[in-house]
C-alpha cells in the first residue's frame, strides 16, 4: 500500500506500508483501514517521521489486542519540508 498523508505546515509526508491495511485484523475478525491509519498520521503530522511511525503501530497494537500477530510490520515514513 503506497499512500500519500498529510499537510502540516508545508510539510509532505510519503507513507510506505508493507502490508496491506485489510491484512491486519482484529479479535472480532475486522480489518484495520486505511482510513483509520491516515487519521492517526494525520493527528501525528507535526511530529518527526520516527514519531508518526511509532503512533501508527502504536494504533495497530491497540487495534488488535491481544489477537495473534501473524505477520510482520514494515512502515517507512518519510517527511520533506
Amino acid at each position: 500500500m503506497d499512500q500519500k498523508a498529510g499537510k502540516a505546515d508545508h510539510m509532505k509526508t510519503l507513507i510506505r506500508n508493507k502490508n496491506n491495511a485489510k491484512e491486519i485484523i482484529n479479535e472480532k475478525g475486522e480489518s484495520y483501514t486505511v482510513e483509520r491509519m491516515k487519521e492517526v498520521i494525520k493527528n501525528n503530522a507535526r511530529l518527526p517521521a520516527e514519531k508518526i511511525a511509532e503512533a501508527v503501530l502504536k494504533d495497530i497494537n491497540v487495534f488488535t489486542g491481544s489477537g495473534q500477530k501473524t505477520d510482520d510490520q514494515t512502515l517507512l515514513i518519510i517527511k520533506a519540508v
